[in-house]
């Protein structure tokens, strides 16, 4: 048995159990240690799925009370509904990640719910592969309940990337978003795996250096405070 191994697991399984539970990405900090601890192969990947199953279920345990009431008051109280169909919204899009037209069509079916499209929609910043990520971007945020979050473009970019590189990726969305649904995310830690987030807010600040004062305010904070109503 490999000690040092089962070590690195248990620091997994502590990283996991701490962040399930706060306002944190669980997921990000377990691809930043799993990094650190040079946990990448085949075999790392399917313990963090075992251990994230395991949090669903302990998070299904915890809530089983309110799961169970919401559940059998579905057909009688309209709190209930609401709350299935936050779950729902709140659900589907992670599902459907990287599958734009299907967002698309989700958004389309719930006109009165706001979206927020994270990391601009997936697209293969490294690979430079930009269909048919163009078109189905364009589609959907021709949707005027459908904003989109600038974020995660870093990570998808490769070690040694350049501002240049991520460029027309962030142009792409801000010309069919427009400055009005357009936020910048910080994406930390997952960010960490190709820069550090000082990297990339000084990246962000070159990006959007031809703005103007209001539009650069809108994208860092005015649009945000608007959505998430904060």
């Amino acid at each position: 048995m490999d000690l040092i191994l089962l070590l690195k697991w248990g620091v997994m399984g502590l990283v996991e159990g701490l962040t399930e539970f706060l306002p944190i990405s669980s997921t990000g900090h377990l691809i930043l240690v799993g990094s650190l601890l040079g946990l990448s192969d085949a075999k790392a990947k399917v313990f963090d799925i075992a251990i994230q199953t395991g949090a669903i279920f302990a998070v299904i345990l915890v809530y089983w009370q309110k799961i169970k009431s919401t559940v059998l008051a579905l057909p009688t109280q309209r709190s209930a509904r609401l709350f299935a169909l936050n779950v729902l919204v709140g659900f589907l899009p992670a599902v459907v990640l990287g599958l734009l037209p299907l967002a698309t069509a989700l958004a389309q079916k719930c006109p009165d719910v706001q979206f927020v499209l994270d990391h601009c929609g997936g697209p293969d910043v490294q690979g430079r592969v930009f269909d048919p990520w163009r078109d189905q971007l364009a589609e959907l945020a021709r949707l005027p309940n459908v904003a989109c979050k600038i974020s995660g473009i870093v990570a998808a970019a490769g070690t040694g990337w350049t501002v240049a590189d991520l460029q027309p990726w962030v142009e792409h969305v801000v010309a069919n978003f427009g400055w009005e649904r357009v936020l910048w995310g910080g994406d930390w830690p997952v960010c960490t795996l190709t820069a550090t987030l000082q990297q990339w807010v000084e990246a962000a600040d070159q990006l959007f250096a031809a703005a103007t004062d209001i539009q650069r305010e809108k994208v860092f904070s005015r649009n945000a405070e608007r959505i998430y109503r904060v």
